[in-house]
């Protein structure tokens, strides 16, 4: 039987427990709604249906391409990225989008030279978690999670009145544990319905295929690097992928044209996509690439994932030193998100030319209209920090 501490007290309870019989302290499993903390619902809905309606737009643009066959190089651009695209159009209502928990918890972090002492830090080592997942609590400030979908890699942790808290950007949430001595197990809590509240145990070490999976992905244009951070490459491009956006196992890992992350907020009922389109060069259209041509691309390929669309002006920009255009859209999910279907959203699509493919890398991003976090920052950030390789 897994046991627990209470909080309160310190008496050992079967994890079951829902009121310590000595403090009566209400443990708060039971308060909130079992919501899985790998939220895997999203992934039939959200990768499949795009891979399927991209299946669709690679037919549709297949048909147009005996009678658009002329295509035209992009031209190299020296422009860098606007500091912020136009997603506060007239297009897109962005009234209640607000800053991230990411930044918040970030700039709250304690800056570590160096490491520290196992003394001052009792809480210190690897813990196991009665979900079969694993935490890690390391001396450079540093704290990873791993369980069986995805990791969360070097968050920093903080300590203060005997709590040790870190925030995890891809559930959206930081937990807490409150330390005492000797320190043997840790009970993370979270006021967020994105994380159960867990008991983990100490343990002498991560099990090796951990620490070798962490540094995998289940997309393999995606590449983890030593730091813990990831870049995915489509075509001649590279992109550093934000931390929050989970890279689940789907159908669309081993396609080349296609590639899609999703990030999860449960706790306010939104999600953000992050898809990375490789189109066949029938996008390019007589007129060759510029923003008439990614005008016309933009909307077939959105039209495939969403009704109602409304778009705002094409602006020209630059990814990786290379000319791109990107507009701004909002609209409903498609039939395609079957049970999302409905959702309003709203996001930006950027398209850049491939010299060497002859083909378009359109990102998209979109986010549920209304998002408590305004994660389009994070998208902006990818774009400039884009490489061509």
């Amino acid at each position: 039987m897994q046991l627990i501490n209470c909080p309160k007290c310190g008496k050992r309870l079967p994890s079951s427990t829902r009121a310590c019989p000595d403090c009566g302290y209400e443990f708060p499993h039971e308060k909130k709604a079992k919501v899985s903390k790998h939220m895997m619902w999203l992934l039939p809905m959200i990768g499949g249906c795009i891979l399927l309606a991209a299946l669709r737009l690679r037919i549709s643009f297949s048909g147009q391409h005996s009678q658009e066959v002329r295509t035209h190089a992009a031209s190299a651009s020296s422009e860098s990225l606007p500091a912020s695209l136009d997603v506060s159009s007239d297009v897109i209502d962005d009234d209640s989008a607000g800053s991230s928990p990411a930044d918040s918890a970030s700039s709250s972090s304690p800056s570590i030279s160096g490491t520290v002492s196992e003394t001052d830090f009792p809480f210190l080592g690897v813990y196991r978690g009665s979900d079969s997942d694993y935490l890690t609590l390391d001396s450079d400030g540093t704290a990873s999670y791993y369980c069986s979908e995805y990791t969360d890699l070097f968050c920093p942790w903080t300590y203060e009145n005997d709590e040790v808290s870190l925030y995890l950007p891809k559930l959206h949430c930081t937990i807490r544990a409150t330390v005492s001595a000797p320190c043997q197990e840790l009970f993370f809590t979270a006021d967020n319905l994105s994380w159960n509240d867990e008991n983990f145990t100490r343990t002498d070490d991560v099990p090796e295929i951990i620490l070798r999976d962490s540094r995998k992905s289940n997309d393999n244009a995606v590449t983890v690097l030593e730091d813990g951070t990831r870049r995915f490459r489509m075509g001649s491009f590279s992109f550093p992928l934000p931390s929050q956006f989970i890279d689940y196992s789907d159908s669309a890992d081993t396609n080349n044209m296609l590639s899609d992350f999703v990030s999860a907020d449960v706790q306010n009922n939104c999600y953000s996509l992050l898809v990375f389109y490789n189109g066949p060069n029938s996008v390019l259209y007589a007129s060759g690439w510029n923003k008439k041509s990614f005008s016309a691309a933009s909307e077939e390929i959105l039209s495939a994932w969403y009704d109602g669309l409304a778009f705002g002006e094409v602006s020209e920009t630059s990814v990786a030193g290379k000319k791109a255009y990107c507009r701004s859209f909002s609209g409903r999910n498609n039939r395609y998100f079957t049970r999302l279907s409905d959702d309003a959203m709203k996001g930006i699509i950027t398209s850049v030319y491939d010299d060497a493919s002859g083909h378009t890398v359109s990102i998209i991003f979109a986010q549920t209209k209304g998002a408590v976090c305004d994660e389009s920052k994070d998208y902006e950030s990818m774009l400039q920090s884009a490489e061509l390789e």
